[in-house]
């Protein structure tokens, strides 16, 4: 789980902290890369965590907070996407 919740941190941090701080700095996000971090690798170690730790409320508790700042996983996909009908509505 240690390793999930640094890969959420890091996606976190890519997400919402460093397009800020690029903001602040240079004015805007033109020229500049987009660094998406390490999508859906959160998502897998804490699924990966929980069966190794099946059963031990810390794992659960640093597995959910790991799922909330995992900005790339499943999760969050679902959030983005949910108001969006193109992804959801399959009548034409």
């Amino acid at each position: 789980m240690i390793s999930a919740m640094f890969i959420a941190v890091a996606n976190f941090y890519f997400s919402f902290i460093r397009p800020w701080l690029l903001i602040r700095r240079h004015g805007s996000l033109d020229g500049i890369p987009h660094v998406s971090g390490a999508p859906i690798v959160g998502t897998l170690l804490v699924l990966l965590g929980g069966v190794f730790g099946f059963g031990a409320i810390c794992t659960s508790l640093i597995g959910i907070l790991a799922l909330t700042l995992e900005t790339g996983g499943a999760p969050w996909f679902l959030i983005a996407t949910w108001r969006d009908a193109s992804l959801w509505d399959s009548s034409k």
